[in-house]
């Protein structure tokens, strides 16, 4: 039931593995029954970063009495194998449930930037607005007090009543002064009329926007809630004892997370360092450093569909959050963090690495699912819906590939030599 690790771990600096972890892997808990088919590409041979493996670490599932004396009864056999297409059917509607989640967290982002620009354009519609009041009453004003002094030929009459020719000279040009003041004012007003009437058009327009976003968000959250309560329907469905198989080996995987969590936290204490890496021969830049101990610090935190901290996290909720603590703004969605940086081979990740699943290997827009490489062949990451923030071994099924994000401080550097 549990997903086909891709990645054979190895040995974190100055601890035996082995020694604190059950000595079992997926294979060693039911040699007879094979794991989910992978559809990612196949496991490189373990070169460079990825060494060879000692022993794999993760727990298997309690033996029964039957199993261990070699006596599994027929029942049984056939409630572990309808156990294992049960959670088969669960991973797929999570998957399809993490896809639509990046929909819905996509929608969001977009949301909030139309709420900008609804926010932007009343302050722009509000500015116009008072700007066409004050020119409005200004041409009032003016009228006004032309009306009062007699009009245009009153003002024409002052110039022409004007005793020597330099006075009427002046009177002219104070009368031409004024009317061309008018003129001004009157295209000023006819101008801030226009920026109101643009600015509502902006208005209306972001308006429509927003009220379009919120429905697709609300689809979004509606299509999530769908898939969930389909999983939740299928484990109901189920009998009592294919419950109580798929639950046992969900509650093997916690107990091995917890001890992972376990093993990064004694590790920090031993080396005095909060980021620390599942693999001993890989040194850490300090900018990985930074990466991981921000998200090693958010383990056991439960996992929240939308949310990006700090009580909860969805999978690319994680990892922007990890790397902001870095001073790198990762963008929101899985499949949008995928383009954040350059593309390395499996074989080639290192930790601080960001591994990536998707449905259609040919496509990122199919991606849905996002982990932080720790080394060793684990990762760190906030798994689907009733999980937590966890260490888990990298599996086989659907992964997509690997992105390395650029340490920020290296642009700064001086060139060598």
């Amino acid at each position: 039931m549990r997903r086909r690790p891709i990645l054979a771990p190895v040995g974190v600096a100055g601890i035996a593995l082995a020694a604190l972890l059950a000595v079992a892997g997926p294979a060693a808990a039911d040699p007879g029954t094979p794991g989910p088919v992978a559809t990612a590409r196949p496991a490189p041979a373990a070169t460079g970063a990825i060494g060879p493996a000692a022993t794999p670490v993760l727990p298997a599932l309690p033996a029964s009495p039957d199993a261990a004396a070699g006596t599994v009864s027929p029942q049984l056999a056939a409630a572990k194998r309808a156990a294992e297409a049960l959670q088969q059917q669960v991973d797929g509607l999570q998957a399809q449930a993490e896809l639509a989640i990046e929909h819905y967290n996509e929608v969001h982002v977009a949301l909030a930037s139309a709420e900008r620009a609804h926010a932007a354009a009343l302050r722009r519609l509000a500015g116009a607005l008072a700007s066409a009041q004050d020119a409005e009453d200004l041409a009032t004003d003016r009228i006004r007090a032309l009306y009062m002094t007699g009009g245009a030929p009153a003002l024409t009459s002052i110039a022409l009543g004007a005793e020597t020719l330099s006075q009427a000279l002046a009177s002219y040009h104070n009368v031409s002064v004024i009317v061309a003041q008018d003129s001004v004012h009157v295209a000023l007003a006819a101008a801030t009329a226009a920026q109101a009437e643009d600015a509502e058009v902006a208005l209306a327009t972001a308006a429509d926007q927003q009220r379009r976003l919120q429905k697709q968000a609300a689809g979004a959250a509606a299509q999530v809630k769908d898939k969930l309560a389909a999983s939740q329907r299928l484990l109901a469905a189920a009998s009592v004892q294919i419950q109580q198989l798929v639950a046992a080996e969900q509650a093997a995987e916690q107990r091995a997370a917890n001890e992972l969590a376990a093993l990064i936290r004694t590790e920090q204490q031993r080396t005095k360092t909060l980021g620390v890496g599942l693999d001993s021969s890989i040194p850490l830049s300090p900018f990985v450093q930074q990466v991981l101990a921000a998200a090693e610090a958010e383990l056991g935190k439960p996992y929240q569909w939308g949310a990006t901290g700090p009580g909860s996290y969805d999978c690319s909720g994680l990892t922007q959050h990890a790397f902001a603590a870095a001073a790198v703004a990762l963008p929101r969605t899985s499949r949008q963090q995928w383009f954040a940086g350059g593309h390395v081979t499996l074989a080639q990740s290192l930790p601080g690495d960001l591994l990536f699943w998707g449905s259609n290997l040919a496509d990122p827009q199919s991606i849905h699912h996002v982990a932080i490489y720790l080394g060793g062949g684990y990762m760190l990451a906030a798994p689907h819906t009733g999980s937590t923030v966890r260490v888990e071994q990298v599996y086989t099924d659907g992964f997509f590939g690997v992105t390395r994000i650029a340490d920020p401080t290296a642009a700064r550097l001086p060139a060598a030599g």
